[in-house]
């Protein structure tokens, strides 16, 4: 048989040396192949490379592989099992993507390697992480059941559609998407409290009312409680005008919102006894006894968070999501406390860092005051110094799958030590 004229891939009657080169290479790259194949349950294909895209396969550089495969795959009568590897390669990009936050490059990878692996429920599934990554619950879902259609038995794809059910307010959905997790994947200690929780707040919330509109759901218990009717869904209306024009960002779903007892609240979340709400994928608050100006700061506080969410998924540093949530709650005597004890805290010389902050946050309520007042200081004075564009610009960076360091360094041009050692400085002398 005849070499190819673009000299890329060969056919294999030829025992010469070079021929056999040629084929201890694609042995190698089966390998990889045939990890792949283990997960898709098919076989991988056996295929006779070139030494340069085999040792760009083997070595993991795979957008120099792909430089080389595609055009290959375009030649008249090219070997239609290049097919595997060039879907092999989205994969892998799609991956490395979704390791660094870059969720708008993972799902072209993983789009692109369907194209060349429409049966491949690895693809579906790494399409439906970015997409749940860039909070498109509408297409998550698609991708992820078709690799449940693919793949039924996937623990993974059953865990990751619970978590969008959970999100998008369909509960009982995603009770059966995290049992079925556990079915197929065996002890998993985590999600089996969760699972456990979430049938407490099935059980707590049996005989609840709804009211809704386009942006939220809220369930609470209209015998106890008429009035909240009324009232709930103006107040977090309120908030998500207020965040979206000063923010400019708006929820991509309709938030779930639970209006509770203490007892449940604390048996359903798992809270500490400090914890005045919750946002964990949905809105919790507890509203035994409530006073109409601390539900509303509770609610603001918990939609900054669910919004910050839709934003920016699991991006966003503890201290400037919890800092965002206190500046933008209509609590101004509260907020002036905490920054008296952010000011007592670093007058005294301690000079903590922003990244620390969750560590202290403990059962004891002194500790998590400390933390909380600490995250709203530094993110007033993100605000004050530098102004809400360059908010934006640091929020957009998070988005885009910069890191905190890169994101502020983009935004306002400082490192964050840099903006640490300002931020103290300034509340040291406005303490003077």
């Amino acid at each position: 048989m005849t070499r190819k004229n673009n000299g890329y891939f060969y056919r294999n009657a030829r025992a010469d040396l070079r021929g056999f080169f040629v084929l201890a290479l694609a042995v190698l790259l089966l390998s990889a192949g045939q990890g792949m194949a283990a997960e898709t349950g098919r076989p991988g294909p056996s295929v006779a490379l070139d030494p340069d895209t085999a040792t760009l396969l083997e070595t993991g550089r795979w957008l120099e592989a792909l430089d080389r495969l595609l055009p290959a795959f375009q030649q008249p009568e090219s070997d239609p099992n290049l097919q595997f590897y060039i879907a092999l390669c989205y994969k892998k990009i799609g991956g490395n993507a979704l390791a660094e936050n870059r969720s708008a490059t993972a799902i072209d990878a993983f789009d692109r390697g369907l194209r060349f692996a429409p049966g491949d429920p690895d693809l579906y599934l790494g399409l439906g992480n970015a997409y749940l990554m860039a909070s498109d619950y509408a297409a998550a879902g698609s991708a992820l059941e078709e690799a449940i259609a693919l793949r039924p038995e996937d623990p993974s794809a059953h865990r990751r559609l619970g978590r969008l059910y959970y999100l998008t307010d369909d509960a009982e959905s995603a009770l059966y998407h995290w049992e079925r997790a556990l079915e197929f994947g065996g002890p998993d200690p985590a999600l089996a409290s969760r699972l456990e929780r979430l049938r407490r707040q099935l059980s707590a919330s049996r005989h609840f009312e709804t009211v809704a509109d386009h942006r939220f759901s809220v369930r609470f218990d209209g015998e106890r409680n008429p009035e909240l009717r009324d009232i709930v869904l103006e107040m977090l209306g309120d908030a998500a005008f207020e965040i979206g024009q000063r923010l400019n960002i708006w929820p991509n779903r309709q938030i779930g919102v639970m209006l509770l007892t203490r007892t449940a609240f604390f048996d359903v979340t798992g809270s500490p006894g400090w914890a005045a709400g919750i946002y964990e994928g949905q809105i919790k608050v507890p509203v035994a006894g409530y006073r109409r100006d601390l539900l509303e700061t509770v609610l603001h506080h918990e939609y900054v968070h669910a919004v910050l969410f839709d934003f920016l998924s699991d991006r966003c540093p503890w201290w400037l999501n919890e800092g965002l949530a206190q500046y933008f709650s209509p609590d101004p005597h509260g907020n002036r406390r905490k920054h008296d004890i952010a000011r007592d805290i670093l007058s005294d010389g301690h000079r903590p860092s922003l990244s620390d902050l969750p560590r202290r946050l403990t059962a004891e309520p002194q500790a998590a005051v400390a933390a909380y007042s600490l995250a709203l200081s530094a993110t007033s004075y993100l605000i004050d110094a530098f102004d809400l564009f360059s908010l934006q610009s640091l929020l957009e960076g998070l988005r885009d799958g910069m890191s905190p360091e890169a994101a502020m360094r983009a935004a306002i041009g400082y490192s964050m030590a840099d903006f640490e050692a300002e931020w103290i400085a300034s509340v040291r002398r406005a303490s003077r």
